[in-house]
């Protein structure tokens, strides 16, 4: 038995956030994780997409092909020294690390199953475990998840073995989104089958649109409103080695599949009803605005409190629950000024109401728009080269003057967002923000001269 003040279970971005931040009141913390610090975000899935993401970017820009090797030492590198920086932080940060399972003995017990097996008895508890992805069995047949070869997950990126000449992507949202823009620009013949939901639900349509005509031109297949109900693997064939079929009975052939459609909290085996926990239908926990459960010691954040699942919505609510974990005075979390983006190309972004949702709630407003070819610095980077220059940035203020939105489709768009970001955030006016000049050229200066 281990008495400690703060123990903190998972060790991705989130529970390193947490962590450290409580740690700064100078109490005693623990983090358990079961896997390597950083977890399944920087070791399987956002780092490692980024990175191949960014190496597509650059293969579609200069023309030149990427070898798989060349891929797989990049996202190791980008992985290891991501890792390291997190592991340096806890360190600094004095916070003492456990590799292992966690499970809840009782409402403020905690058992670690690992290594060096142990009991903690906490003051308070934060639980980041991240998320899963959805496999339906029914998908997947035999087989019950992908096998890792033919058909991927995005746990698996890291790990590609060769480029293949032709790629079926499904799921609709910005995992599939992402995986079928990445792909196509590294000349791969990609169908992407989107379901009923459609691409890219959460984000505004004029943005989707967008992103839709560049893969288009791109030559991507976009079958939508269709379902996948069944994925064959048939590695004794040439070329075509995957048959997705469709809920029309239409047949979809791919040399590879990726499976990108869903994702859900990972609450499962936590041993949450010792410490009476409440959980959501869909294994979320539910959480108060301080990301407190419904057991006082116990917070719940990132994906494991639900969506949406974001490394930045995990990170904010992380410092919130840690700061009243330990009592310390803190802002409110607010939502709104979380930028969510899709790393496509061309990339889009929001924060705040978008017009739509705006018009939805009744909102006398207006939208002031930009084309990112007036951008000084964009027409550097471009040399000079307007037609080569895409996008837009839109910004939703309403009668009074009051920041309520913003969209970005383009280079770096969620960057241009960060300082409209910050004037939600403090729930700003044009007035308030209006005489602020930033360094030129700047994407943030570009994006404040649509406040005046």
């Amino acid at each position: 038995m281990r008495n400690v003040d703060i123990v903190v279970i998972g060790g991705g971005p989130a529970g390193v956030e947490a962590a450290c931040e409580a740690a700064r009141s100078r109490v005693s913390v623990v983090l358990v994780s079961e896997e390597a610090i950083g977890g399944r975000s920087i070791h399987s899935s956002l780092i490692p997409s980024k990175v191949l993401i960014h190496l597509a970017h650059q293969r579609a820009s200069i023309g030149k092909s990427i070898e798989t090797p060349s891929i797989s030492r990049s996202i190791q590198a980008v992985v290891q020294a991501e890792s390291r920086r997190l592991t340096s932080r806890l360190e600094d940060a004095r916070v003492s690390v456990i590799r292992g399972r966690a499970f809840f003995t009782a409402p403020d017990l905690l058992r670690v199953d690992g290594p060096s097996p142990c009991i903690l008895r906490f003051e308070r508890a934060i639980i980041a475990t991240g998320s899963l992805p959805v496999f339906p069995p029914s998908l997947f047949g035999p087989m019950e998840r992908p096998d890792g070869v033919h058909i991927r997950a995005p746990r698996v990126i890291p790990s590609w073995e060769s480029v293949p000449h032709s790629l079926v992507v499904i799921g609709g949202g910005v995992t599939g989104a992402e995986t079928a823009s990445a792909f196509a620009d590294l000349g791969i013949k990609v169908r992407w089958i989107v379901g009923e939901a459609g691409i890219l639900p959460r984000f505004d349509r004029d943005l989707v649109e967008v992103l839709r005509r560049s893969l288009h031109r791109r030559g991507v297949e976009i079958i939508e409103n269709e379902n996948a109900v069944e994925i064959g693997c048939h590695p004794d064939r040439q070329g075509d080695k995957v048959e997705v079929k469709l809920a029309n009975g239409e047949r979809i052939l791919g040399e590879k599949a990726f499976v990108a459609i869903g994702r859900v909290p990972d609450t499962k085996n936590l041993g949450l009803e010792n410490a009476h926990i409440e959980r959501h239908p869909n294994g979320a926990i539910v959480v108060d605005d301080q990301c407190r459960s419904s057991n006082p010691r116990i917070f719940a954040v990132g994906d494991a409190a639900g969506p949406p699942f974001t490394a930045n919505k995990a990170m904010a609510e992380a410092w919130v629950a840690a700061r009243a974990a330990t009592g310390r005075p803190h802002q409110p979390l607010r939502r709104s000024s979380l930028i969510e983006a899709v790393y496509s190309r061309p990339e889009i972004a929001q924060v705040g109401l978008t017009p739509r949702q705006a018009f939805a709630k009744g909102i006398d407003f207006e939208v002031r728009r930009n084309p990112l070819q007036l951008s000084p610095r964009q027409l550097i980077e471009h040399l000079g080269e307007v037609t080569s220059i895409e996008g837009e940035v839109a910004i939703v203020v309403d009668h009074q003057g009051q920041i309520l939105g913003a969209t970005a489709v383009g280079e770096r768009a969620a960057d241009i967002l960060a300082p409209i970001a910050t004037g939600i955030h403090l729930g700003a006016h044009l007035k308030d923000l209006e005489s602020l000049f930033l360094a030129e050229p700047t994407l943030s200066a570009f994006a404040f001269a649509l406040l005046r």
